[in-house]
């Protein structure tokens, strides 16, 4: 089946994606001038699992051919979603680098935004993220994840470029990890829903 030959390729190249870039990633450094900040690596272990376990679901659906095409559905949005986990702390997949004045925040390789550090004149930590601002900009510019590598790097260049992290205080730092966590949540649905649709279409062809 077209869709098991798709899913276990996917499985495939992410974990090979993992690994090399695993491999290759920048570990911790006490350097302020020259750092990288992406999810930690342990993260990917749980997309393995996880997708590894519903690909299991995936083809034993197929080969038990019971409900095959309702089970294949959920199943293979689910196993997305693992494979997402596995990518995510992919190099360049979502990062943020530092390099002397310049902070450059990527997103699935090809999305980039740069800023000089020296336009920061805000930090703020909610309590899972680190929310930075620029001058003349009343927006979020980027933000850091706490499950980043690295982030007492950037406290310390905070420290070093003159400007403080404020902290939230415990009711709104609940607040606002409640709305992280529904904002992950909803990432990981609209993943899976949307390879669902494509398995359906691709079951219904």
């Amino acid at each position: 089946m077209k869709a098991i030959v798709i899913a276990i390729t996917a499985y495939i190249v992410s974990f090979i994606l993992s690994y090399i870039s695993g491999r290759a990633a920048e570990s911790d450094t006490d350097s302020l001038d020259d750092f990288t900040m992406r999810p930690a690596k342990e993260i990917s272990t749980i997309g393995w699992i996880g997708a590894a376990f519903f690909l299991f679901c995936i083809i034993g659906s197929s080969i038990a051919n019971q409900f095959e095409g309702m089970l294949i559905v959920i199943f293979g949005g689910l196993f997305f979603d693992g494979v997402f986990l596995i990518l995510v702390p992919v190099k360049g997949f979502w990062e943020v680098t530092v390099k002397g004045n310049k902070v450059t925040r990527r997103l699935f390789w090809l999305l980039t935004k740069t800023f000089n550090i020296s336009d920061i004149n805000r930090c703020v930590y909610t309590g899972g993220e680190y929310k930075v601002y620029i001058k003349g900009r009343k927006r979020k510019a980027f933000g850091i994840d706490d499950l980043f590598i690295n982030t007492e790097n950037w406290e310390k260049r905070m420290e070093i470029e003159g400007v403080k992290v404020e902290m939230l205080n415990d009711a709104d730092a609940a607040t606002e990890r409640k709305r992280r966590i529904l904002r992950f949540i909803g990432i990981l649905v609209t993943v899976a829903i949307v390879i669902a649709v494509l398995f359906m279409a691709e079951l219904l062809l």
